[in-house]
């Protein structure tokens, strides 16, 4: 990573100084880093409730091994590493649960319907996020505001500096070309009132 000198300075210093079990440089360090580690989660395990837990687990990680920062020379990559590689142990997890629920299906017929449920959940909430990334710049925005943020077509509106009208629009779009993706099977209506906001 191209880091200027003085930034990388600080961080070294700043790693230092929580070596010694300095609070208040830990709460900097936090700080400094969280925003862009959960954007760099986020983006990998495209969860923002895991990337949450990841980045939380990844500090209490740090201060609990603080002694060994002293010796970091690139606070940075460090803990950019230590965030891919807590973020790769969670895909593995999630993936041996998908296996397992499928190795249950297959052996179990009593529960064989309700385990294709699950798995058709966890497939369409995967193909749900990834149609959401294709959508306009502003739609997508409007459309995560109000799903992932809880927010009103009201509150979306002015921090958008948009009419209600357009935020509505918006959300009908994004619902209607959901729908007409995924169809309406039982599993499918279930992701849609989990993770859907009608307009």
């Amino acid at each position: 990573m191209d880091i200027k000198p003085e930034v990388l300075g600080r961080e070294v210093e700043l790693f230092i100084m929580v070596s010694k079990g300095n609070q208040k440089a830990f709460s900097e360090v936090y700080d400094h880093f969280e925003p862009r580690l959960f954007a760099f989660v986020c983006k990998m395990a495209r969860s923002k409730v895991a990337a949450e837990e990841i980045v939380q687990e990844l500090f209490i990680k740090l201060w609990i091994s603080r002694k060994k920062l002293a010796e970091v020379k690139n606070p940075r990559a460090y803990v950019f590493t230590m965030a891919a590689n807590l973020t790769f142990n969670y895909l593995k997890k999630v993936a041996r649960e998908f296996a397992l629920a499928e190795r249950v299906r297959k052996k179990s017929p009593t529960f064989s319907n309700a385990t294709e449920e699950v798995i058709h959940f966890l497939e369409s909430q995967k193909l749900l996020m990834e149609a959401v990334e294709q959508m306009p710049t502003q739609r997508k925005a409007v459309y995560l505001m109000s799903r992932e943020g809880g927010l009103t077509k009201e509150e979306i509106a002015k921090k958008m500096n948009l009419s209600p009208n357009t935020v509505r629009n918006h959300l009908s779009e994004s619902l209607h070309t959901l729908r007409k993706l995924f169809g309406m099977s039982a599993s499918v209506q279930l992701l849609f009132t989990s993770y859907l906001i009608t307009a």
